[in-house]
Formats: structure tokens, sequence, C-alpha cells
């Protein structure tokens, strides 16, 4: 059902992050079929990064700044909230939160949206939020960690709408896949990918199954990780694939048995939902969003410390036969099917308007 003369204005920080983009591709999508008009205003980076269709009622503008206080360009924020004269405010990631808490005119609703276990920010940023979160009607956590961090920070009461499942599943028979294993992240120290690939080093050496490990993603540490593949001797069995689109990740967890995330610190980790989507067992660290998957301990799911040895055979214990029957296959496909973008738009909207 259409709202009627309802104007939704959106506002991300730094829209490059690679599952905040596939996101808000979505949920603006299905905005745009419940509200008249969406804007979506981007602090500090490219349009050209959303990818999206034309939608006639969406108008997307951008910001360019790079710092907390930015006088010109927090003026021109607000003069373009007060021309649009919005129903309602949905800001997420740093600057936008408190932009969108000074800026907004007084009946207007706004809602943070949290995506971090880990938030790494200034003293002066935090300050700034605990003193504005007087001026927010809603707290959003996409994880129990997330609103557990949340509430901690900054004392207000946060629900928990976990992120939407990206892109669509195309998972095959256990017969046609490769004892293969997926790492998809940015090459960055959060996501730990060091870890992967000392990991997979102690799986040969231990098993020495004929296998291949796919690391999907760039990022800082790119060029030392390929060097540490050669010392560890993975040139055959490694192979880097840089950024690649969301639909070449879903056909490769598709060809593929486990994705292994190794990441220090996360919220609510879309690549383990878009695996277990494709069918893939999922080795995993204990960080953000495992708790939505507690119960699939049985049918592949595992949850391991930040060990070498212990994850190499969680590995290994993956590809075992017993989990790619059909019923198991089935079974973490159908965990995540509550996840996908219309059902979790629909809560949020829900919750918007509650």
């Amino acid at each position: 059902m259409k709202i009627n003369t309802n104007k939704i204005i959106l506002v991300i920080d730094g829209f490059g992050h690679g599952g905040i983009q596939q996101v808000y591709k979505m949920l603006i999508r299905e905005y745009s079929k419940v509200y008249d008009f969406v804007f979506l205003i981007i602090i500090d980076s490219n349009i050209s990064d959303l990818k999206i269709e034309k939608i006639s009622n969406l108008k997307i503008i951008r910001l360019e700044s790079k710092k907390l206080i930015d006088f010109n360009n927090f003026f021109e924020f607000k003069k373009i909230i007060t021309s649009i004269g919005p129903s309602i405010i949905i800001a997420s990631i740093y600057r936008s939160q408190i932009w969108s808490a000074i800026a907004k005119p007084r009946k207007v609703k706004l809602i943070w949206v949290e995506q971090n276990t880990h938030i790494e920010r200034p003293k002066l940023h935090w300050k700034l939020m605990r003193i504005l979160v007087k001026r927010v009607d809603k707290l959003v956590g996409s994880s129990d960690d997330v609103r557990n961090l949340t509430e901690f920070k900054l004392n207000k009461k946060t629900i928990v709408i976990p992120n939407p499942l990206t892109g669509v599943a195309r998972y095959n028979l256990s017969n046609k896949r490769q004892n293969d294993f997926v790492f998809i992240a940015r090459m960055i120290s959060q996501k730990n990918p060091e870890l992967m690939l000392r990991s997979y080093s102690e799986y040969i050496k231990l098993y020495g199954t004929n296998s291949k490990l796919h690391m999907v993603g760039g990022g800082e540490l790119l060029k030392s990780l390929e060097l540490l593949s050669k010392e560890l001797n993975l040139e055959n069995r490694c192979i880097f694939h840089n950024f690649i689109s969301n639909e070449q990740i879903q056909e490769l967890l598709s060809q593929s048995k486990t994705l292994v995330s190794t990441s220090i610190i996360e919220g609510m980790p879309l690549v383990r939902t878009e695996a277990l989507a494709n069918g893939c067992c999922v080795v995993s660290t204990n960080t953000g969003g495992n708790h939505f998957f507690k119960h699939l301990e049985s049918a592949g799911f595992f949850v391991v410390d930040s060990d070498v040895n212990e994850i190499a055979q969680k590995m290994h214990e993956s590809i075992d036969s017993k989990y790619w029957t059909q019923k198991f296959i089935d079974t973490r496909a159908s965990i995540v099917e509550d996840f996908n973008a219309k059902n979790i738009s629909a809560k949020l909207i829900r919750f918007n308007l509650s």
C-alpha cells in the first residue's frame, strides 16, 4: 500500500562499503514502492558507486565532505532537508547521524541505524552522539552485538533488524560442487585475511585434499597477502579475484562448499547470509550476527576461535559428505528466507511508522 504524501530521506556517510552498498540498493527499491518520494543523500562517496537502475521517485544528492566539522557542507545539508520537508529521516554511519540530528526540523522523525559492533570514533564524535541522541526518535541495530554496544554507548533502547540478504541464491546439488573454500571481504586488518591464508595452509598440511581457496575482495593488504601466499606455497591453490560483481559472487558460492570468515569484528556480515542462501557450509569466528544462525550448528555452521588449527579442522569437517545431503543444503538455504529485502524493508517500514 502506498503511503500518501510522504517523503523519506536516507542519509549515509561513506557509501563505498560493499555490503552497505548492496543493502541500500535493495532498500531503496522497496522504499520507492511505499513512499511518494525517496531522497538519498550521500556524504563523501561517489554516486556512481550506487549503480542502481533509474527510479522515477528517487533523487540522489551528493555532498563532498571529508570532515566532521564542515560548516559549508553542513549548511548545504540543512538547506536540502528544509527544502524537501521530509516526514522521516533515516541516517546511517558517522556524520550522517550527527548532521541529521542537528539539522532536522522539530516534527520530523529521525532514526539512526547502526551497522558496526566496534565503532572506532573520535571521543568528540561519541560525545556529540550522546548529546544529540535526545533528538533521535528510534535506534536500529543490525545484530544483538550492535544493539548491545549502541545501548551501552548511547543509553537508549535499540531494536534489532538485520541487514537484508543480497543477491539471488543459485545453489546446486552437492555432486556439482568442488571441495573449495571462499573468503569474501575487503582485504583489511578487521577481516583478518592473513589468518585465512595460514589456516588454509594448515588445512593442506593436515588433510592434503584437492581444493582451492578463493580470496574475493581488494584492499590495502592485497599485495602483502599475495606475497604471503607464495611464502606458504599456495600459488597453485589460492586464487585472488580482487573485486567482482555480486552476480559473480553468487556463482562462486554455488560452485564451492564452504565460506570461511575470519573477521576480528563484524556487525551483521551479509556474506555469511549469502553463503547460507547458496547452501554453503560456513566456518566463522565468533563475531556479530552469528546468533541468527546458532541452531544451524548441526547442519554445517561452525563457530570457531581465531586459531589456525581449529579453523583448519572445521574446514575439513565442513566438506564431509554428511553435511552434503540435499536435506542439509536446503536447511542452510531455508534459514535465510526471512532475510530477503522485501521482508526486511517491511519490518523497517513498520518500525519507522510505529
